[in-house]
C-alpha cells in the first residue's frame, strides 16, 4: 500500500483534509442533505481514489521489478570472477589484483574511446558523402541555370 500525500495545500495555505469550504459547516441532518453532499464530493473522490489505485499499482510493480533486479544482480553467476578473487585476496595478492583492475579500467576506457572515435568517424563520413552528393547536384543546377541564362540573353538580344 502506497503512502500518498497531496501537497496542494502548500499553494492554497490549507490542508487537503482540513479545507474549510464553508465557514459555518454543519453535518447533514437528513438523508437528502447527505445525498446532496455526496453528489458534490463524489466526482472528486472517485477521481482521487482512481489516481491512488493507479499509483499503488505502479508502486507495487516497481517494488516487484526492483526485487527481481536485485535478485538477478546478487546471484553469483552474474558477478565477474575478479570480485571473488578480490574478496579472498590479502596482502601482496590484493595489491596486485587492484593494480590489474586499474589496468583493465584503463584498457576499457581506451577501447571505448577508440570505438567512439571510429563510430564518430563513420557518422561524419556518411554526412560528408551526402553533402558531396548535394554539392554535385547543386553544381549541376548552377550549370543548367547559367546555360538557361545565356540562352535567354541570346534570345533577348536577337529580338
Amino acid at each position: 500500500e502506497a503512502d500518498v500525500q497531496f501537497l496542494d495545500f502548500l499553494r492554497r495555505g490549507t490542508s487537503f483534509g482540513a479545507a474549510n469550504l464553508v465557514d459555518n459547516f454543519e453535518e447533514p441532518k437528513g438523508l437528502m442533505e447527505c445525498m446532496e453532499l455526496l453528489y458534490l464530493t463524489s466526482p472528486e473522490l472517485g477521481f482521487l481514489e482512481k489516481g491512488c489505485a493507479i499509483l499503488q499499482g505502479d508502486v507495487h510493480q516497481r517494488k516487484f521489478q526492483l526485487a527481481d533486479k536485485e535478485r538477478h544482480l546478487s546471484s553469483r553467476e552474474n558477478q565477474p570472477a575478479i570480485f571473488d578473487a578480490i574478496q579472498d585476496a590479502t596482502g601482496d595478492k590484493l595489491v596486485n589484483l587492484k593494480f590489474d583492475v586499474q589496468q583493465l579500467k584503463r584498457c576499457c576506457r581506451q577501447q571505448t574511446s577508440q570505438a567512439w572515435k571510429e563510430w564518430r568517424s563513420k557518422l561524419e563520413g556518411r554526412a560528408l558523402t551526402e553533402m558531396l552528393k548535394v554539392k554535385d547536384v547543386l553544381e549541376q543546377d548552377l550549370g543548367n541555370l547559367r546555360e538557361n541564362k545565356r540562352h535567354l540573353q541570346d534570345m533577348f538580344y536577337e529580338s
